[in-house]
């Protein structure tokens, strides 16, 4: 976090915002970070429906996704996507792929002292103004974990583009007739009558319900205010990392994939008893861990995949680390992006990739993009010195992945860099100065270009210039191609999460 996400943070632990505004309408801002939630998420069922598909098909998408468009991001993703699924995008696909909720609160709670936010809140609405394709009805569908049905509703009212465009269609559903646990919304949407096709993207959303969350977030919430203090720097930015997350969702945040609330109140339960027991921060916290780490003058957002061989409080066994740096927030790859959120947080990146170094020789962490105003140049080598140091990695090799944005700073700061790192990936971006290239020592570098994505020329002009240099006799480092294909700009490190997890392990095997 820069100054401004540190005072942010530390305003939101204080709970002068409150439950309230969790559950009230959302500003432009707000609204926006929602919009942009769902264009990701759109992005995510292209890819996962570009699995397995012939090289060719894989090439049709990605040009489809680097299609400039600037009336409405969503466009070339609902184009790809249509094309998967060898339909028309026409303006019923584009609604349907463009619609978009707020949920409020994401953790229901029937016993909350807030009446406004026992119930769940969801609001419909449109990101960007599309074609009205005819008479527009929402039947409503909430199932539980087991896929029942616990609620339905019909929404025949405030339903065309300029009311969904004020998100004016909200739709209640009462929590108290709800058992705890997680559930989806699900919306179907009829046009002049007429039911979706199964091709046609279907607007889905998960929520929790959790008597008491309300007061045990508060209760957590104030002892991370009161605990923090005497802690050293590192604990300390763990604690208020976990403590973010539980913010977030306590003002009604939009999430990053998935909700993990529920489970986000519980790590920080844990870290905070893990203080009060003079125990290390991550004791007994397993799988995915958002957190952040000190980085230089601020901290950045992290997401730690810890497995149950890391013991924090003992002399850890000292293995390999993989990062994974990830691109900015980006509507199209001419550099369009929202206002917020500025930052594409780790759990997006950690969400598409569940299994690398799942059961592994090497520890794997995420680390948030480039943004908000942050100095990623020194933020990413301390953020990288700071794993190093927290996961006991000792002289293990490091391998460091950059994508876009991530990938870029990472060039230019390579000498930076040098000394924390074995390996470097950079995709899409990432010219090294020549002076620089020439001193990487025996640091191993491969990069990819994104399709349609105008910095990768900068990477094909550096092998152009280590390929002249060869040829000469004149280089003997190791900087190569990691794959000849180029993934869409917007899958980069998940389109090529085999080629890396066979570049880590080459500096695993020794």
């Amino acid at each position: 976090m820069g100054k401004r996400e540190r005072i942010a943070a530390f305003a939101a632990l204080t709970l002068g915002v409150g439950m309230l505004e969790a559950c009230s309408p959302q500003g432009p801002v707000q609204r926006e970070r929602w919009g942009y939630q769902h264009l990701e998420r759109l992005r995510d069922e292209v890819f996962r429906e570009m699995v397995g598909r012939d090289a060719e098909t894989r090439r049709e998408v990605a040009r489809r996704l680097s299609e400039r468009v600037a009336d409405v991001p969503f466009r070339p993703a609902a184009r790809a996507l249509a094309f998967l699924r060898g339909v028309e995008a026409d303006d019923a696909f584009l609604l349907r792929a463009t619609l978009s909720a707020f949920v409020l609160p994401e953790v229901v709670d029937p016993e909350g002292a807030t009446a406004v936010c026992r119930d769940l809140n969801v609001s419909l609405f449109l990101p960007f103004t599309v074609a009205q394709p005819g008479a527009l009805v929402f039947e409503i569908v909430v199932r539980d974990a087991a896929g029942t049905a616990v609620f339905e509703s019909v929404v025949r009212e405030n339903n065309d583009v300029a009311d969904l465009r004020r998100a004016k269609v909200v739709v209640t559903v009462p929590g108290a007739e709800l058992e705890d646990g997680r559930y989806v919304f699900w919306v179907r949407t009829l046009i002049d009558g007429v039911e979706p096709h199964w091709a046609d993207p279907m607007l889905s959303t998960s929520f929790h319900v959790q008597r008491g969350y309300q007061a045990r977030s508060e209760a957590a919430m104030n002892r991370v205010r009161e605990d923090h203090a005497d802690l050293d720097p590192v604990a300390k930015a763990l604690l208020l990392g976990l403590g973010a997350e539980v913010s977030r969702a306590y003002q009604g945040q939009a999430f990053d994939g998935e909700s993990d609330a529920v489970a986000d109140l519980r790590r920080l339960e844990v870290a905070l008893d893990n203080v009060a027991n003079e125990r290390h921060v991550l004791h007994g916290l397993q799988g995915d861990v958002p957190v952040t780490l000190p980085a230089g003058d601020g901290s950045i957002e992290c997401v730690l995949r810890l497995d149950p061989r890391f013991h924090p409080a003992e002399a850890p066994e000292a293995r390999p680390l993989l990062v994974f740096a990830d691109g900015a927030p980006a509507y199209g790859v001419d550099a369009h992006r929202p206002i917020s959120p500025g930052v594409r947080g780790p759990r997006w990146l950690a969400r598409a990739m569940p299994d690398v170094g799942v059961g592994g020789d090497f520890h794997v962490a995420f680390l948030a993009s480039p943004g908000n105003g942050r100095d990623y140049s020194a933020a990413l080598p301390a953020a990288v010195a700071s794993l190093r140091a927290l996961l006991g990695v000792g002289d293990r090799p490091v391998v460091l992945v950059c994508e876009r944005e991530a990938a870029a700073i990472a060039g230019f700061s390579v000498g930076r860099l040098r000394q924390q790192i074995d390996g470097l990936v950079l995709l899409g971006a990432g010219a090294i100065p020549i002076p620089a290239l020439e001193s990487l020592g025996d640091c191993r570098v491969r990069v990819a270009m994104l399709n349609g994505y105008p910095s990768s020329e900068s990477l094909v002009r550096t092998l152009t210039y280590v390929e002249q240099k060869r040829a000469s006799g004149q280089w003997s480092g190791d900087f190569e191609r990691l794959v000849v294909e180029e993934p869409a700009w917007v899958f980069g490190t998940r389109s090529l999460v085999e080629p890396i997890r066979a570049f880590m392990q080459g500096f695993v095997d020794g």
